[in-house]
This record gives C-alpha cells, structure tokens and sequence, in this order.
C-alpha cells in the first residue's frame, strides 16, 4: 500500500469518528459536576442535629439522660452510630467497657450484642466493668472470650448478684454455680466466715474442672466451723488435713488440741488413712485425746510412723516413744518388717530407749542378731551395747591431728570400751546370754548413747539415702519441713541449736562429697562405705538429705519445724507454699493452684504479669477484700477458661 493511500484512510476515519461523536452529543444531556465541599461548622452543625435528635429521645428519661449525655460528650459520632444500632442498651454497655465495647462493636459485633442483653441487669453491668481490663488483655483470644460471655449468660440473676459484691469469685461461679451460691446463702451470716471460705477456695485449682473445688465445698458444708478454723490456724496446710480428717477434727472437739492434732495428722496422714479403713474416726480422735492426756501428742508428730506404733502396740508403743523419741517408730518399721521381731523391738525399745535404738538400727541387717533378738529378745540390747565400740575407729580417730566436730563427738563416746560388739552378738549366740553375763557386767547408763544414736542415724540417712522416712510423699514432707526452717531461719525456731546445726550441715556437705573417696569410718559405722561406694551421684543425694534431716533435727524436730509453718508461709511465695502442701492436698484428692506468672499479648506486645513473692498468700486476703480484680482472679479465671476449652475439645473428638 502506497504512503498516499494510507494517509487518504486515516483521514477517512478520523472523519467518520468525529461524525458519530458529534452525533451522539447531540442526543445526551449535559452533565454538571459539581463539588460538594463540607466545611468544618456544616460538619459540626450535621453532628449536633444528630446528637440533639439522640438526646431529645431520652431527655424524659430521668433515670438514663445523663448517662446519655455523658457517653455523646465522650465518643461523640461512634456513640450516634452505636445508638442507631443497639439503642439504649448499646450506649450503656459503651459507657460501661469504654473502648472495649467500641472494640467488641466494631470487631465482634455478635459478641457484642450477647453482652448488650446483659447490661440491663445491674449486677451483670457490675460485673463487665469489675472484668473490663481483663476482657482487654483477651482480644487476641476470641475464643476465650466467647466463652467468658457464655459463662456470665447462663448464670442466673441471683448468682451474678453474689458476685457484683464479691466480683473475685467470677471462676468459681463459673465453675461450680449451683454449690457456691448454696454456700453463699448458708455463711451468708458472718461476713468474716465467707471471706475466710473464699480464701481458702482460691487456693484450689480450677484446670481440672470442678472436682476440686467441690471436694473442698463439701468440707465447708459438713464441718463449716472447724474447716475454717484449720484454715486459719495452719493455712492451706491445715484445710487440707481438714479435708483429709474432717470428721476426727470435729469429733475432737477441742480447739486447744487443733493445731497439735492437725500436726500430728498431718505426718501421719498414710498411717492415718489406713487406720480409718477399718477403725471410726471417733476411736482415733478419743487417741488423739488419750495421747495429749499422755504428752505424746507433740511427739508422735516428729515421725511418719510414730502415731501408728502407738496404736499398733499400745501402751509398749507408747513407752517406746517415751524411752526413745519419735524416731522409735523409724526403727521399728524400716528396719524390721517381720512381725514377731517388730515386737521385740518395740519391747527392747521400751525397755532401754536410746541404747536399744542405737543396737537395733545399726545391726538391723545382721543375721545373727536378728536371730538372737527373736530369742532372747530386749535382754540382749545391753550386753552387746556394752562392747560395741570400735578399736580400730577409736585408733583411727584419735591419729588424726585435727578432727571435725563430729569426729571428736565420736571419738569421746567410742573411747568407753576397746571391746566389739560384734563379738558380744557371737558369743551369745553360740553360747546363750547366761555366758556373756558371766564375763561382763552391763551396767550402761542410756545418756551416753544419746550421742551416738544420731551419729548412727545420721549413718543411715547417708548409707540408704531415704532415711528417716521412705515414700513420696514422706520425702515431700520432710523437705517442706525443712524449707520451713530454712524461710523462719534456724535462730528463730530454736536459738540454741544455730550453733550446732549450721555446723552439722557443714560437715554432712563435707562428708557426702569425700565419703566415696576416703571411707566412711568418720560417721561411726563402715557400712556407710559400701553404701556411698555406688558413685558420686548417690553420695550427693544422700549428703543432702542427711543435710536435712539434721537441719530439721537441731531446729527442734519435726513438730517444732511444722509448728512455725504458718508463719513461715507468710514469708513465702505461693509458688513455695504450693509445693510444700502439694503432696497432702494429693492425698486429699485435691489440686492446688501454683498462680505462676501470666502471660497476655497487647497492642502486639507480650505483657507478663504476676502476683508479687514478697506478698504471697496476703495478696490472696488482700485481693478478696478489694471491689476489683487483681491478679489472682485473673488465674483463677484462666484455669477456669482452659478447663473450658479441654471440655470443648473433649466433645468435638470422634
């Protein structure tokens, strides 16, 4: 195609398109366009109309106006538009989480509309602004909060009235609605008991579900006196003995025996449980009184099994803990398990104490004693004690130049005899206990062995590592009793025993780390050599409970320790007084809470917060007697939602 051709069909169709252009304006109306410019006092006047015309609807509204009025003045255009969509019931629930609603508004708005239904009801009105932070720190958590909604929904009127005026117990309402109003209404009558009952019901976990927290309102409800007044001698120690013995406390019926009988209930929960599987509570709570009547109350609470020795061999039991202590009952049950040479124990250590208590332990796994202690019984405890010391350990000890405290302790009281007890235990049992009393006189007096048996005990807590009481949950007990004693300090549970005991766990340290290296001979008895022998591991584990079974033991014993757990707890963290009283609330089927620190996301942000150590279990009274909501109800309120969801989850399963 030639150049003139082509330009003769451009011209051609720029001709055409100009025609059907001028055509088709021809046919079209003219369109203005113009500008609509909204000026600041236009705008302003278009938003008072609004607000008047909002404001004139309630202005006969006497009871509401000036809720109105102040929630217009506040959040100006987002109140009208709120207004326009939810009425009255949307202004109110505006005024009442501020910029939650405008959250949950603009966001959830079904969330929000479920909560415009409560806001009617003036407890529940009380209630979304006492929670308001809390729904705050739950925006990135829309399941959570779904659920809280339901939860305050299906409460009935009455049980949100309850919580307006104790807005902490939201969870627990939650949880358990029917049984914490029916308590409400029976403690209705002194505030000071319903404080106390809450208290006591925060400790308990909610992640479970509610088996928990039912366990301990049904103690509130049958013993309602007692159960609040273990609580406020013992703390959640003493509600969960309670919760364990509620009816032996209440048969007790004494309130100067409650805090001795809580104790002695306490260390000797397993023997205890035991004994009411065939006996009634109201046999062991008339013991318990027989036993205060004797003075043994306060000494069977130093050892696991010293009240069951009591009851098990009456009256012989009850004079072995007498002669010996508490830690009779230690010699009895660990070391001799056949039944016929218990009793001969139990005799030996009625009739000489400390004596038969040193010779019964450290010979416990000799064949031949045992056998000539099933024949001749406690007759033979003096004869060999007169000759047990050690030659060779007495010749060792007194080579050394410079000697522990515990060396010397040792050294003084071996240094009585250079005969062997060993030998006495042959002799009688080839020949009979006429042969020894023809060549030795057995006059001993028990004094001289009080040394000595701790020295020996101490040997056996480093040889066997479990010592002085064995199991779980006796363990848990004794390392709650010593934390105790740590927190008070040593000087204030027993001034004169600072000196000693702070040495003693010194030397114990010293011993358990070179034990397996030089030989055990310093603590008494070569047995502890092959005892320490299974490795450095052992020798530390076991110099750390020696450790503190002679803390324990110089801070006064067990009972002494366990007597100054209430205040002590006061200078614990929750975290602390959880894991000391876990064990027995185990036993006592219940589920503690641990209020460790809580984890929120804001504004993007993660925002840590927790209950401060310093305050512990106040912050728990503090809290309870405040109009709002702290940190603790928030972790009641969080185990509370993850016992939700583990239900959810459970339903939705196939």
């Amino acid at each position: 195609m030639s150049k003139g051709t082509r330009q003769t069909l451009a011209l051609l169709c720029l001709l055409i398109g100009s025609a059907v252009f001028i055509k088709l304006a021809s046919k079209t109306k003219p369109v203005i366009l113009e500008k609509v410019v909204i000026d600041g006092p236009s705008s302003s006047k278009s938003f008072q109309d609004h607000k008047n015309q909002v404001l004139d609807r309630y202005r006969e509204d006497t009871k509401h106006f000036a809720m109105v009025e102040r929630v217009l003045n506040k959040y100006a255009q987002t109140a009208i538009n709120l207004e326009s969509t939810d009425g009255l019931r949307g202004l109110k629930l505006l005024d009442t989480l501020d910029l939650e609603a405008v959250y949950l508004y603009e966001k959830h708005p079904r969330e929000f509309r479920r909560l415009c239904e409560l806001v009617d009801d003036q407890a529940a009105a009380r209630i979304l602004l006492t929670w308001r932070d809390y729904l705050s720190l739950k925006r990135a958590d829309d399941g959570d909060r779904a659920l809280w909604i339901a939860e305050l929904e299906r409460l009935s009127p009455s049980q949100r009235a309850i919580v307006e005026k104790t807005p902490e117990i939201l969870p627990l309402m939650m949880t358990e609605p029917e049984a914490i109003s029916g308590l409400v209404e029976r403690m209705s009558r002194d505030p000071k008991d319903l404080q106390d009952a809450f208290i006591g019901l925060q400790l308990v976990s909610l992640r479970e579900g509610s088996s928990s927290i039912r366990k301990v309102i049904e103690t509130l409800e049958k013993h309602p006196k007692w159960a609040l007044e273990s609580l406020r001698h013992r703390g959640p120690e003493g509600l969960m003995v309670f919760t364990l013995f509620g009816d032996v406390i209440e048969t007790l019926d004494q309130e100067e025996l409650l805090d001795d009988a809580l104790i002695a209930l306490h260390v000797s929960a397993d023997d205890s449980t035991e004994y009411l599987r065939d006996h009634s509570s109201d046999s062991l709570a008339k013991h318990l009184r027989h036993l205060s009547a004797s003075g043994l109350l306060t000494k069977v609470a130093d050892h696991p099994n010293a009240l069951k020795l009591t009851l098990e061999f009456g009256e012989r039991g009850e004079a072995a803990i007498k002669a010996s202590g508490a830690d009779a009952a230690e010699v009895v049950y660990q070391d001799y398990s056949d039944k016929d040479l218990r009793e001969k124990a139990v005799e030996a250590l009625a009739d000489h104490g400390l004596t038969a208590a040193v010779m019964l332990e450290k010979y416990a796994s000799d064949t031949q004693f045992r056998e000539i202690l099933r024949r001749h019984g406690s007759a033979i405890i003096l004869p060999i004690a007169q000759s047990d010391m050690s030659p060779e350990l007495v010749a060792k000890l007194r080579e050394k130049a410079s000697r522990t405290t515990t060396e010397s302790l040792a050294l003084g009281v071996m240094s009585l005899s250079g005969d062997s007890g060993q030998a006495t235990i042959q002799i009688i049992h080839d020949d009979g206990l006429a042969r020894v009393a023809q060549i030795q006189n057995s006059n001993i007096s028990a004094v001289e062995f009080l040394p000595l048996y701790d020295l020996t005990h101490l040997a056996n807590v480093l040889t066997k590592g479990y010592r002085p009481t064995s199991g779980e949950w006796s363990w848990a007990l004794m390392d709650g009793a010593f934390v105790v004693a740590d927190v008070m300090s040593l000087f204030a549970v027993q001034p004169e025993g600072v000196v000693a005991a702070e040495m003693a766990r010194g030397q114990v340290k010293t011993i358990g780390k070179t034990a397996a290296r030089e030989g055990a001979e310093t603590v008494v008895d070569r047995s502890i050599k092959a005892g320490l022998q299974t490795g450095e591991q052992l020798a530390e584990s076991s110099a750390r409970r020696a450790n503190q079974w002679w803390a324990v033991r110089s801070a006064g014993g067990l009972q002494k320790v366990l007597k100054q757990m209430p205040n002590a707890m006061n200078r614990m963290t929750i975290g602390q007084v959880e894991e000391i009283v876990r064990p027995l609330a185990r036993k006592a089927g219940v589920t503690l809470s641990r209020f460790e620190p809580l984890r929120f996301l804001k504004d993007g942000r993660e925002l840590l917060m927790r209950v401060p150590p310093e305050r512990g279990l106040k912050y728990l009274a503090i809290e309870s007697g405040q109009a709002g909501v702290g940190l603790a109800a928030y972790w009641k309120m969080e185990e509370h939602l993850a016992s939700r969801r583990a239900g959810v989850s459970q339903e939705n399963q196939p």
